[in-house]
C-alpha cells in the first residue's frame, strides 16, 4: 500500500515536472516570436525610411488627390445629395487606391528572402504582422493628409454623428479604409510571385471595388451578394450616413428647382449604423490578415 502510494507520487511529481517543462518551453516559444516581431518590425521601418524617395512619394500622393478631389468638387459639396454621393465614393476609391498601392508588392518582392528565412524558422503571423503595424501608421498618416485637407479645403462644416464636428469620423472612415486595403494587398502580395504580377492584378480588383461598391449601379442578386464582401461597399456606406447623405437635398440640374428624394437604408444617419459599418472593415482587415499568412504557407514548396 505504501509502496504503491511512493510510486504514485513519484509518477505524479514527473507529470508535475513535464508539465512545468512544457509551460516554460511555451513562454520561452512566446517570448522568441515577440523578439522575433520587435526585430522584423525594426527592420522593415529602417528599410522604410531609408528608402526617403518612397516615402516622400507615399506621403505625397494623398496630398496630390486631396487637391484633386477638391478642384473637381462640386461647391455645395455636404448640401446637395447627388455631388456629396459622388465625391464620397471618389474620397473611398481614393483610400482604396492608396492602401493597395502601400502593401501590394511588400512581400512578394521579398519571396525568396522570406522563403529562406522560413525554412530557418521564420514565423509568417510576425512577418506580415510588423509589416502591417508599421503600414497601419503610415496609412493613418495618409489618411490624415488625405481627409483633412480635402475637408479644409472643401469647407462646409457639418455635425457628426458622435461629435459636433464630422471630420474626426470621416477621417477614421477613411483610415479603415486604407487599413483593409493594405490588407487586401497583403493578401495578393503573398498568392503571387513577383511584383509585377501583383500590379496586373491591381486593376482588376480595384475594378471590383468600382463596379460593386453599390454607387454607381443597382445592385441585385449575385451583384448585391459581391458587394458585401468589398471595402467599397462599407467605406462609402460609411461615409455617406456620416455625411447625413438622406437629409441632404436632391438636385438634378442646374435649373431644376431642389427635390426631396427616397431616403436609401445605404446611408442611415445613426451611431449604430455607422459603428457597424466600422466594425465590419476592421473585421475584413483581420479577415485579409488571416489569410494572407495562411497563403504565404505555400512559400515552401517554391521552386525558384
Amino acid at each position: 500500500m505504501g509502496t504503491g502510494f511512493q510510486r504514485y507520487r513519484r509518477l505524479d511529481g514527473r507529470t508535475g515536472e513535464m508539465g512545468q517543462r512544457a509551460e516554460k518551453l511555451s513562454m520561452t516559444k512566446e517570448r522568441a516570436g515577440i523578439r522575433q516581431f520587435l526585430v522584423l518590425l525594426q527592420r522593415y521601418t529602417e528599410l522604410m525610411f531609408n528608402d526617403r524617395q518612397r516615402l516622400f512619394v507615399l506621403l505625397l500622393q494623398p496630398c496630390l488627390i486631396a487637391v484633386l478631389l477638391y478642384i473637381v468638387a462640386d461647391e455645395n459639396i455636404f448640401k446637395i445629395y447627388e455631388s456629396t454621393k459622388s465625391m464620397l465614393f471618389a474620397l473611398s476609391c481614393s483610400g482604396i487606391w492608396i492602401g493597395l498601392f502601400n502593401s501590394i508588392q511588400e512581400i512578394c518582392k521579398e519571396r525568396t528572402i522570406v522563403k529562406r528565412e522560413y525554412m530557418a524558422n521564420l514565423r509568417l503571423s510576425g512577418y506580415v504582422l510588423s509589416k502591417f503595424v508599421f503600414q497601419m501608421a503610415l496609412g493613418g498618416l495618409q489618411a490624415v493628409l488625405l481627409t483633412m485637407i480635402f475637408l479644409k479645403l472643401a469647407g462646409n462644416e457639418k455635425e457628426g454623428i458622435f461629435l459636433d464636428h464630422f471630420s474626426p469620423e470621416m477621417l477614421l472612415t477613411v483610415w479603415l479604409t486604407v487599413l483593409a486595403s493594405i490588407a487586401l494587398g497583403f493578401v495578393i502580395s503573398a498568392v503571387v510571385k513577383t511584383g509585377d504580377k501583383a500590379m496586373a492584378i491591381a486593376p482588376f480588383v480595384l475594378i471590383i471595388q468600382l463596379l460593386f461598391s453599390g454607387i454607381l449601379f443597382t445592385l441585385e442578386g449575385a451583384g448585391e451578394v459581391i458587394s458585401y464582401v468589398t471595402v467599397s461597399r462599407w467605406s462609402v456606406e460609411g461615409l455617406g450616413s456620416i455625411a447625413k447623405l438622406n437629409r441632404l437635398d436632391l438636385k438634378l440640374q442646374a435649373d431644376y428647382p431642389m427635390l426631396e428624394h427616397e431616403a436609401e437604408s445605404f446611408f442611415k444617419a445613426t451611431g449604430a449604423h455607422v459603428t457597424q459599418c466600422w466594425g465590419i472593415l476592421i473585421f475584413m482587415t483581420l479577415l485579409f490578415l488571416v489569410v494572407s499568412m495562411i497563403s504565404l504557407r505555400r512559400i515552401a514548396k517554391d521552386t525558384r
